[in-house]
């Protein structure tokens, strides 16, 4: 027969319950170092016990997103960036748009720490990142909003258009529009 033990200092030691087979899966442990070993009793009345296997849980990481500059115009390209502090492993990250019909959507190829998407249309915009780790951490960080605007315009005017040398015309612009 087969039991699992878990220790949380590597001297003491307690049964885990349900954990009678030789592999062992899905056990939700803190954060910390905890230990594992195997105690193992045959019929013919030998027994061993493994050797102890520490392992280390983290706590998931926290990803930061956020714009270099939170309004655009239309057809502009925003450019947003993650930090993540904490977790294990190598980082791998999955921007998404927050798509009012559908919820949260993948961005197709946005999978950098950084993402640069040209953004058209006006109104504000929702996205996030999705970061993954190797080692099984994943976090989801809180959106970020970026407002796009429509494109100004700009028109001149002059007060005059025909002058003889030495005159003066005032010339006005007129900008609607942008941000």
């Amino acid at each position: 027969s087969y039991q699992w033990q878990l220790s949380q200092d590597g001297v003491e030691w307690g049964d885990l319950s349900n954990a009678n087979a030789p592999d062992l899966t899905n056990v939700l442990l803190d954060i910390g170092t905890v230990y594992f070993r195997l105690y193992i009793d045959q019929a013919s009345g030998c027994t061993d016990t493994s050797n102890v296997l520490p392992v280390n849980v983290v706590a998931d990481p926290v990803a930061e997103a956020f714009i270099e500059d939170a309004t655009i115009c239309t057809g502009g390209t925003a450019e947003f960036y993650v930090t993540v502090d904490g977790g294990t492993g190598n980082n791998s990250f999955q921007w998404q748009f927050d798509d009012p019909n559908f919820d949260w959507i993948d961005v197709a190829g946005a999978t950098d720490s950084v993402f640069a998407p040209v953004i058209s249309g006006t109104g504000t915009r929702s996205y996030r990142v999705i970061v993954s780790q190797t080692e099984g951490c994943e976090t989801i960080s809180a959106p970020v909003q970026v407002n796009v605007v429509a494109k100004p315009t700009v028109s001149v005017t002059a007060s005059e258009t025909d002058l003889c040398d030495g005159g003066e015309s005032m010339l006005t612009a007129t900008v609607t529009g942008g941000a």
